[in-house]
């Protein structure tokens, strides 16, 4: 069984993919890769992630994606959003058991004000290191970075291990 950290980014809202990331929680082996998405990526996007349409002319197409076939569980942070996204480059994701660490965070820290990636960095640490976390906020790697930091941070509150059979539980 195999548990991954993952992260993209799109063309826009309700687009496609541009950039994949996905760290394997328990060999630390790790993947990124930016895709074309064979459409124009809006400038609202661009202005969130940084990736334009010239750093993703001449890369693979977007419906290339592949998940590791032993891949059970994906961990993300409003990995619905996530998982649709995959689903439009032609994953078929019902092998999938979704974590979502903002759901978690919501049970674990019901009292903060906000739950955005960024802004639990800032709960959860010191200013300084909030600072160095969230300086590439919106670029794949970084968010799985963060999302790593905040299921430590969520297990350590809720008194579980870390273990994905456990954590997804906790959160169902």
């Amino acid at each position: 069984m195999t548990a991954i950290i993952l992260d993209t980014e799109t063309t826009d809202l309700g687009g496609f993919m541009i950039e994949l990331a996905w760290k394997n929680i328990n060999s630390h082996e790790i993947f990124e890769q930016r895709y074309n998405p064979k459409c124009r990526i809006s400038k609202g996007a661009s202005a969130v992630h940084q990736i334009f349409d010239k750093d993703v002319f001449d890369k693979p197409c977007h419906t290339t994606v592949s998940i590791p076939s032993d891949v059970r569980f994906i961990i993300g942070h409003n990995i619905n959003f996530d998982l649709r996204v995959l689903r439009r480059s032609g994953i078929d994701t019902s092998r999938f058991k979704a974590i979502c660490t903002l759901k978690l965070a919501r049970k674990a820290f019901p009292n903060f004000k906000s739950y955005s990636l960024s802004q639990l960095m800032f709960a959860l640490f010191d200013l300084d290191v909030a600072e160095r976390l969230t300086a590439n906020a919106h670029q794949a790697m970084a968010d799985i970075q963060m999302t790593e930091l905040l299921l430590e941070q969520i297990v350590k509150k809720l008194d579980i291990p870390m273990n994905a059979e456990l954590i997804y539980a906790v959160q169902e």
